[in-house]
């Protein structure tokens, strides 16, 4: 197969060699044609319609460039470039909305993992998938796909490669911070790229151990990317339309496996190791999911009437939202509630809404999300700590070197907890009746959620 150059709308034209072709060519890699990088943000956002695929090759790019500024290439940057290519292939559908079932249904075992978290989960089926899919194997040898599985996993010997792939500076995030900001429409992301990879450079310690590092004078270069990173999640990752399409979809999803009784959609979240899975997962993408789950004919129940809500754009709305903090010495223990704890908090809530809104509300319909900001969008290697600033020989870690980011990770720290609801409203002061009506019920609730698992009996 021919090299190919495709024009992209962030990078220019970005090159293709003869295997990366092919391996842009087999079932996985196409399929990121058909999931959106950012789910269903074009609620709010109308341009964010760009998928996974165009993403990809962005990261091949960067990843590129960047092993050209640090002297890396043969065999080694072209496992690299590979990986960045398929670093994307065990998404399902909606992107990061579907690492929430795949840890919720799938039996930790199989991840060898006893606390299962969602990025675990990714990384997993992604590796997964490149290890065992057919049309992979056709392309790359199965020591290749062991390595390139290695480097997704973090488990590969060769820390300059991790870095690149998943680590704090990593292609993944310069990628798609331009390219969100650039599909949203907005400046939030923007960083300045040819210098952010001109401050790039390798030291090594005493036992040649490499390790990735900046140069000590493009320091306020990482902290412009920081500060992107910051301002996009802020007003886009974390933006209320946002975080309410990405809540109604994983509400959706597990009404319809534990209401709704959906084989197929449990069956799609269950990863179980087997190729069987690696089949099946790969044939799902957004389109076949709304064709089959949002038809009521079909699959009659919550999970249908919150995805059609969702297509006809009628999105709940957000009732409730404080910083953790206001709940002082029961803060740390709503954050991730357990299920009872949530449940009980969105009856609740659903109690005093009926009330006051004069709408009849279901409770299972009611959404309690706690989030922080660094925790919107979840990334491997996000931990600036890790990366060293180069000091007249002596590196030192980045936090150390920049005052700036310790008072951005304060930022990206606090804790939030909201309420959203299948309400409906016409006017700003009727939404802001509502929300006035609401506030000390469920302030009161989440209380007594906290008093609950301190061990108090419920309140009523």
């Amino acid at each position: 197969m021919e090299p190919r150059e495709i024009r992209d709308p962030v990078h220019g034209f970005i090159r293709l060699d003869a295997t990366d072709c092919q391996l842009a060519d087999t079932k996985p890699v196409q399929r990121l044609r058909r999931i959106h990088q950012l789910a269903l943000a074009s609620a709010l956002y109308p341009g964010a319609t760009h998928t996974r695929f165009e993403h990809s090759l962005g990261v091949l790019h960067v990843a590129s460039a960047m092993c050209d500024r640090l002297g890396i290439d043969g065999d080694r940057k072209r496992l690299i470039q590979q990986a960045a290519l398929l670093h994307d292939v065990g998404h399902g559908p909606f992107s990061h909305v579907s690492e929430i079932p795949l840890a919720r249904y799938s039996d930790p075992q199989a991840f060898d993992a006893d606390d299962l978290g969602t990025e675990e989960a990714h990384e997993e089926v992604t590796a997964r998938i490149i290890e065992r899919h057919p049309e992979l194997e056709r392309v790359l040898s199965r020591n290749r796909r062991s390595d390139i599985a290695k480097l997704i996993r973090g488990t590969y010997d060769d820390p300059i490669a991790k870095a690149i792939i998943s680590g704090p500076l990593d292609a993944d995030k310069q990628d798609y911070l331009l390219r969100d900001s650039q599909m949203c429409g907005v400046q939030y992301g923007v960083f300045d790229l040819d210098r952010l990879q001109q401050s790039l450079t390798i030291v090594r310690d005493a036992e040649g151990q490499e390790s990735l590092a900046v140069e000590r004078d493009s320091v306020h270069a990482v902290e412009q990317f920081l500060m992107a990173k910051h301002y996009i999640t802020s007003q886009v990752y974390a933006h209320r339309v946002r975080l309410i399409t990405d809540q109604m979809l994983i509400r959706a999803i597990v009404l319809g496996v534990e209401e709704d009784g959906i084989d197929e959609l449990r069956e799609l979240y269950t990863y179980d190791a087997s190729d069987a899975f690696v089949q099946r997962y790969t044939e799902w993408d957004d389109y076949r999911f709304l064709t089959r789950f949002a038809d009521d004919s079909v699959s009659p129940g919550y999970c249908a009437k919150m995805l059609n809500a969702l297509q006809c754009r009628r999105l709940h709305k957000q009732v409730f939202e404080a910083e953790l903090t206001k709940f002082a010495e029961q803060a740390p223990v709503l954050f991730e509630p357990a299920d009872e704890t949530r449940k009980r908090i969105e009856e609740r809530a659903a109690q005093a809404i009926s009330c006051q809104a004069n709408q009849e509300i279901d409770p299972l319909e009611v959404i309690c999300y706690t989030y922080r900001r660094k925790s919107v969008r979840p990334s491997t290697g996000d931990d600036m700590s890790a990366m060293l600033v180069t000091t007249d020989g002596h590196p030192i870690p980045f936090d150390q070197a920049s005052a700036f980011y310790q008072s951005m990770e304060a930022m990206r720290s606090d804790t939030h907890i909201t309420i959203f609801a299948p309400v409906q409203y016409n006017t700003q002061a009727e939404r802001s009746h509502l929300e006035r009506a609401v506030k000390e019920p469920l302030y009161d609730a989440i209380f007594d959620a906290a008093a609950h698992i301190a061990g108090e009996e419920w309140t009523e």
